[in-house]
């Protein structure tokens, strides 16, 4: 996962910068129990990364990123309906911050979730809850 995050173009982390994407972090993270990551792959390559981080008030927060190769052929969506349906199996609420200016993340939201606008947070983010469409 990190040689697909560092051939990622300058620039792709403009708006999505969860946590570090250095190699200690990514195994710290891999050893929590409350960060479940998840991988999507073509073939042996992995093309794509999200997670989910639950805390004890049955909130749940959601990230994603697609190789910049394989973007614009629905993996986001189809990682935004995985996570959706794990958080709301597990009976927790769906949680994200995403900048107003990341077009595609708000497009691949929009297409699986409605979304509720929470709060206006600063340097132009947006706190939100993912609500199942019906």
């Amino acid at each position: 996962m990190q040689n697909m995050l560092a051939s990622q173009p300058r620039g792709f982390d403009n708006y999505f910068k969860p946590h570090c994407f250095d190699l200690k972090t990514l195994k710290r993270l891999l050893n929590n129990p409350a960060f479940q990551m998840f991988g999507v792959f073509d073939e042996d390559k992995i093309i794509g990364y999200f997670f989910l981080r639950f805390f004890l008030n049955r909130k749940v927060f959601r990230g994603k990123i697609v190789d910049a190769a394989y973007q614009g052929k629905g993996i986001a969506k189809e990682m935004g309906e995985i996570t959706t349906d794990i958080a709301y199996k597990a009976g927790f609420r769906l949680f994200a911050t995403i900048s107003k200016f990341n077009y595609g993340s708000l497009a691949s939201s929009y297409a699986v979730n409605m979304i509720h606008v929470i709060k206006e947070l600063p340097q132009d983010y947006i706190y939100i809850e993912y609500l199942k469409k019906c």
